[in-house]
């Protein structure tokens, strides 16, 4: 589940869709964007530190840096 931080962010922000066998649906999205804003955080994937929340102001630059220069990163 290669980027799968950014395909369930696009999900938030765009709504539900097809991920590998499955479908994230709209109680999926409600329930990632209600944990996201308690934590104020949202968990990514790094080399180094594995698992790890990033603010969430971090995050949202994150993404829309990321998808600008890679629009494949939402794609599974």
């Amino acid at each position: 589940m290669m980027n799968l931080e950014y395909v369930l962010w696009s999900c938030i922000l765009i709504g539900p869709r097809k991920y590998g066998h499955d479908t994230i649906n709209e109680t999926d999205i409600n329930h990632l964007n209600k944990l996201s804003i308690i934590a104020n955080a949202w968990i990514v994937f790094d080399d180094e530190t594995d698992e790890t929340a990033i603010e969430l102001k971090h995050w949202k630059k994150q993404f829309q840096i990321a998808i600008e220069n890679n629009k494949k990163l939402t794609c599974d």
